[in-house]
């Protein structure tokens, strides 16, 4: 049974980070929402690590296809 290491998310997110990020996207950021959305993406990064550390070894690929274009 082989695991995949993925990297922990150490690091919170600051005002300062969402502020570098919303600059290299080209969008403005008012400054009251800069430190709730870096608590938002600190929670979203923690659900994703979270999701990264399923056992997935005996989990068959599938997909099916819920719309037509």
């Amino acid at each position: 049974m082989s695991q995949t290491s993925h990297p922990k998310i150490v690091r919170r997110v600051s005002p300062e980070d969402i502020a570098t990020l919303a600059h290299l996207a080209g969008i403005q950021v008012g400054h009251e929402d800069l430190s709730p959305l870096a608590v938002s993406l600190e929670q979203h990064l923690n659900a994703t690590e979270l999701l990264l550390q399923a056992d997935l070894e005996d989990v068959m690929p599938s997909m099916e296809a819920r719309w037509n274009v």
